[in-house]
């Protein structure tokens, strides 16, 4: 059953199996993880996927503005010592 707002949320990705390296010791270990792993996320994980997205999104928007306004000061207070020693 697809959202019916799925085409908004930016999904539309499928997963697909890669033939990178194996890492494992025992390569039937990471054949065994390819058949039991699911071929695409079900609308629930897709909707938990892009709600995370948005929340880093948020999140990073918000340390990024901190640190602007933390370090705005500082130029304004040398430009004020700058015109004090003329």
């Amino acid at each position: 059953m697809e959202h019916p707002n799925m085409h908004q949320l930016g999904f539309g990705f499928e997963m697909e199996p890669t033939t990178e390296p194996k890492t494992f010791k025992n390569a039937g270990q990471m054949d065994a993880m390819m058949e039991i792993a699911p071929k695409h996320l079900s609308d629930y994980e897709q909707i938990l996927l892009k709600r995370i997205r948005v929340w880093i999104y948020d999140k990073r928007r918000k340390a990024l503005k901190q640190k602007l306004k933390e370090d705005k000061p500082a130029v304004k207070e040398r430009a004020n010592q700058k015109k004090l020693s003329l």
